[in-house]
């Protein structure tokens, strides 16, 4: 994820700083201090402006000699137990890896999920009122994520909004529950408009292998 300290990117420095406390300190600060900028007058524009000025990530070539599966998954055993993230940890040492991107990978996914026709949408209006939440049913969902789930494609996590409510960040954590809250219901009054349906009430399929073979797709949705 992309941090940032008033105007500037923040990248850990060193390896201390890449560790995971040192990293969500680097992360809760970070946004800490976007939000407070975020509430200046035109904070948002020279946030988003400085995102937009970063260079491009470039890929970095990979070895053609690849760790063996057993080793990389020991090292992701490690790292989520640095977390603390134990069950997580339990189920990286039983991963047999990524199945291949081939047609008969393709076949196997759409086996399990076939295609079918979006939902229809009656063209009457429905007589009665939508459900509405409040502020606090929102942030009971929010807390009700498992420690250390993983984002979407857009990169939020649970505990980013987390971070934005605690802290230094306590001062527009009401503004930001009652925005989250506005959206939650505007959803459920159907008024999101359709086109930004596939970005979110969609997720991304991961087909993993079984360790007694086949498929076991993930799907990872937007938090």
């Amino acid at each position: 994820m992309k941090l940032f300290n008033g105007n500037s990117p923040l990248s850990p420095k060193s390896s201390s700083e890449e560790r995971s406390g040192n990293k969500k300190k680097l992360q809760v600060s970070s946004i800490n201090q976007a939000l407070l900028d975020w509430k200046e007058s035109n904070g948002f524009l020279t946030l988003i402006n400085t995102l937009l000025a970063q260079p491009k990530r470039t890929k970095v070539s990979k070895p053609n000699k690849k760790k063996s599966q057993d080793c990389a998954n020991i090292d992701a055993c490690k790292k989520k137990m640095s977390y603390g993230h134990y069950t997580a940890a339990i189920r990286v040492l039983s991963y047999n890896g990524i199945a291949p991107c081939d047609d008969a990978t393709l076949l196997e996914l759409m086996q399990k999920h076939p295609s079918a026709p979006p939902p229809s949408i009656p063209a009457e209006p429905i007589p009665c009122n939508a459900i509405t939440v409040d502020s606090k049913t929102v942030l009971k969902a929010i807390k009700s994520f498992p420690k250390g789930t993983s984002c979407g494609r857009d990169g939020l996590r649970a505990q980013h909004l987390l971070d934005a409510m605690s802290g230094a960040a306590n001062a527009v954590a009401d503004e930001l529950l009652s925005s989250l809250t506005k959206v939650v219901n505007l959803w459920l009054a159907g008024r999101c408009p359709s086109a930004l349906g596939e970005y979110i009430a969609s997720a991304p399929l991961t087909s993993l292998q079984k360790p007694g073979g086949g498929l076991r797709p993930i799907a990872v949705g937007t938090i």
